[in-house]
Formats: C-alpha cells, sequence, structure tokens
C-alpha cells in the first residue's frame, strides 16, 4: 500500500502542535505533563481528559479548536464520553463549525455504547428535530434505555416530552411522575416542573405545599428563577388561608403573606398592607402600616395610593407636609378613577387642606365621585348648588342631589329633605334649600 507521505507528515505535525500547545499551557503540573505523554502515546482516557481541562479553561486558558482536536483523537479511539463531547462539540459549533448530523453520527456511537448522556443527547436531536427526522418515539425509547442506567436527566426529559408532545399525546399524569423521580434523584430543574405540576394541579391534585418544597429545593439547586416561584406560591398559600377563603385563618395567611413580601411577591405586598391598615393583624412595630403602603402604593395601584393618603391624614393631621402629602396620593388615586380618592380630594380642595382651597376643580370631584353613587359626593353637590360654591347657584339642582344623598341613607341629607318637607309652625323662609326651613 502507497503511503500518503505528505498528508502523514502533516497530521504528524498536526498532533505535534496540539501536544506542544498543551505542553506550553498545562506544564506546571508534574500530573499533566504526565497526561501529556500517556496522550502522545495514544491513551484515549489521557486525551479526552486534557480535551476537558483545554475547553473547560481550568488553571489554563480555555481554547476550543485544540479541545476539540484532543476530543476527536479520543472519540477515533472509541472513548465514549471523547465521543459524547464531539457530539456537543458538532451541535453547538465549539471548536468547529456546527453541524448537527456530525453531532448525531457521535452521540449515536456513544450512546450505542451505552453511555447515558449520551442517549439523552440523541433523544433530544430526535425530540426537536435537529441533525435527524423528528420522531418522539425514538426521542423517548433514547430517554428511557438511559433512565434505566439511573440518569435523572433523561427521566427529566421523558417527562418534559410527555408533557409537551406534539398532536395531542400529551401526557400530564406520566410527565408529573417522571418528573418526580428526576426531582428526588436530585435534579433542580426537575424540581421546579414539578413544583408548577403541583401548584396547578397538573397531572394529580394541587398541593400548594409540596410545590413550595419542591421550588425551595430547585431554588438550593441554583435556579435562580424558583426564588419567584417560592414567592408566589408563599402568596396563594396565604390568599388559601385569607378571610374571603373556605377555611379563613388569617393570622396564617399573614404568616406567608410576610415571607412572600420578603421576597417580593406583589400580590402578598398589596395585600399585607391592606390587612395591617384595616387592623385585622397588628403591626409589628411603631409605623409598619405607612411603610407597607408606601411600598405598595409605588406599584400604582390607586387602592393602595388612597389608603396611604387616607392613613397620613388621620395619622399626622396637624402636619402641614403631610396634609399636602395625602393629597398628592389622592390625586393620584383619583386619576385612576378611585372614586373615594375623588371624594376625598375633593373635601381637600373645598376646605383648602394641604392644598390651596378650590371650590371649583373640588366640585368636577365630587362629580366624579358622584358616578359610582357616594352619598357624600351627591351631598356635597347640594351644597355646592345650594348655596353657589364653585358653581352656579341652582335650588333645583341642589334638592335633587340631596334627595340622591337622602336616599342613600346620609343623615344631614335625610335631615334637609325632611325639614323642607315638614316645615315647623310659625318658620321663616330661608335663602337656600340646605336651610330653608330652620
Amino acid at each position: 500500500m502507497r503511503i500518503d507521505r505528505p498528508r502523514l507528515r502533516a497530521r504528524i505535525a498536526a498532533v505535534v502542535t496540539v501536544f506542544a500547545a498543551c505542553s506550553a499551557s498545562l506544564a506546571a503540573s508534574p500530573e499533566i505533563e504526565k497526561l501529556i505523554e500517556q496522550a502522545r502515546r495514544g491513551n484515549a482516557a489521557a486525551e479526552f481528559t486534557l480535551g476537558k481541562l483545554v475547553y473547560e479553561g481550568r488553571s489554563v486558558p480555555r481554547n476550543a479548536s485544540q479541545a476539540f482536536r484532543l476530543m476527536e483523537r479520543a472519540a477515533k479511539r472509541k472513548h465514549l464520553g471523547a465521543q459524547n463531547a464531539l457530539g456537543y462539540f458538532h451541535q453547538h459549533g465549539i471548536g468547529t463549525q456546527a453541524n448537527l448530523g456530525e453531532a448525531a453520527r457521535w452521540y449515536r456511537l456513544a450512546a450505542e455504547g451505552g453511555l447515558a448522556e449520551a442517549q439523552v443527547n440523541l433523544g433530544s436531536l430526535y425530540r426537536d428535530g435537529l441533525g435527524v427526522p423528528w420522531d418522539e418515539k425514538i426521542a423517548l425509547e433514547w430517554f428511557r434505555r438511559a433512565a434505566e442506567r439511573g440518569s435523572a436527566e433523561a427521566s427529566y426529559n421523558i417527562g418534559y416530552t410527555a408533557e409537551h408532545a406534539k398532536g395531542g399525546a400529551q401526557d400530564l399524569v406520566a410527565a408529573r411522575v417522571a418528573y418526580a423521580k428526576a426531582a428526588d434523584a436530585g435534579l433542580a430543574i426537575a424540581s421546579r416542573s414539578l413544583g408548577r405540576m403541583l401548584e396547578n394541579g397538573l397531572g394529580g391534585p394541587a398541593d400548594l405545599t409540596a410545590a413550595l418544597a419542591r421550588y425551595s429545593e430547585a431554588e438550593r439547586g441554583g435556579i435562580q428563577e424558583a426564588k419567584g416561584d417560592t414567592a408566589r406560591t408563599l402568596a396563594l398559600l396565604g390568599a388559601s388561608f385569607d378571610k374571603e377563603s373556605t377555611a379563613p385563618d388569617v393570622q396564617r395567611a399573614v404568616a406567608y403573606y410576610r415571607r412572600a413580601a420578603a421576597l417580593g411577591n406583589p400580590m402578598a405586598v398589596r395585600r399585607l398592607a391592606i390587612l395591617i391598615d384595616d387592623g385585622i393583624t397588628p403591626e409589628e412595630a411603631a409605623g409598619e402600616a405607612e411603610i407597607r403602603l408606601r411600598a405598595a402604593a409605588a406599584s400604582r395601584d390607586p387602592e393602595l395610593q388612597f389608603r396611604l393618603a387616607r392613613r397620613l391624614q388621620a395619622d399626622r393631621a396637624s402636619n402641614a407636609s403631610a396634609a399636602a402629602e395625602a393629597v398628592f396620593y389622592y390625586r393620584l388615586a383619583a386619576e385612576e378613577g378611585h372614586a373615594q380618592a375623588a371624594l376625598a380630594l375633593a373635601l381637600a380642595l373645598d376646605a383648602g387642606r394641604g392644598v390651596p382651597r378650590n371650590p371649583a376643580e373640588a366640585h368636577r370631584w365630587y362629580l366624579e365621585a358622584a358616578k359610582v353613587r357616594l352619598p357624600e359626593a351627591f351631598y356635597r353637590l347640594a351644597l355646592h348648588y345650594d348655596l353657589g360654591v364653585g358653581v352656579a347657584p341652582n335650588y333645583r339642582t341642589a334638592l335633587d342631589y340631596f334627595a340622591k344623598a337622602a336616599e342613600l341613607d346620609h343623615p344631614a341629607a335625610k335631615a334637609t329633605i325632611k325639614r323642607l318637607l315638614e316645615p315647623p309652625p310659625g318658620s321663616m323662609p330661608s335663602t337656600s334649600a340646605s336651610d330653608r326651613l330652620p
């Protein structure tokens, strides 16, 4: 057989270049020098180990092309780990151009050799139709073979494929079982997926307590997104014991809300602020209600803006800056359509409390509050029309608003209507509807 000497020399030179580069970058350790020498002699395990070190950049500069060449040498010597790694390099274009067909070829060699990691990787290509025809049945077969070898990732992929199967072939029960198996083996991403199914009652009954435990596992396993899942589940647990729930236990709800609020869950932040503001649960420290309301009001929630303004007005009535701040928050909430805030703003404008007196603007906000039939808004509009405050006097309109307020059991409006309808003997005519009769 004729030897292609130029080609052989080129291959030898390439090998020498790889090991020379390794020697230059890794020569600090006698153990590394021993690996390099073993690799020069064709030891596939040494080539694979060196390839990993160079790829990962452990104690040396990372060099993807050197790592690829080392893995290629070991893979051609039928090293299963190197074959799987070479498939990964081809799939993701590491040290070479991406080539999904080559990735599948090398994964298959390692998978047929019994390497569970390669079986998972090959199954994933079939599930996603990458480099091979899409086929979920073949994908599941490879995942099952890997799972039989104890691969938690294989169990997770069985669950993922069962949950997201195309063509209506989803099996949420099987997905939940597979996720549980992977999670119990310590796979954090599977714990998160199982938590989601437990939270939402997918593939079995909902169980928020169990979901919380699984999200906590995922968080401990390094899944940062699980922190939000934990906070949300704590808030949902709080809601399950809140006063509107089927089994209320408000203090237990508050305990969950406090934990969720500490993690920044908006629902818990809001509900906790309201429960403290309403006095349903005591403040842990003086001023907690205001602090909680300020934090919650930052979300531009009109109800919380209104509550903060009301508390500022009640707790610090003699403080001019607090009164002005209360008006500020009343206005924010009123502009978002909060009727009670509109009424409170109108009252402040009418009285000049925390803001320069402006009866005309107050009148406009009374009209907004009257749209939802607030009795006090009707009564104040009646006074405005009766006395000509902020608007031209109109006794007929004033009487109409007094009547509307009285229908809603407004005490002063009912008294005014009564005086008008039942004038006492010897009464003198008055100049306005509200005091027409003494």
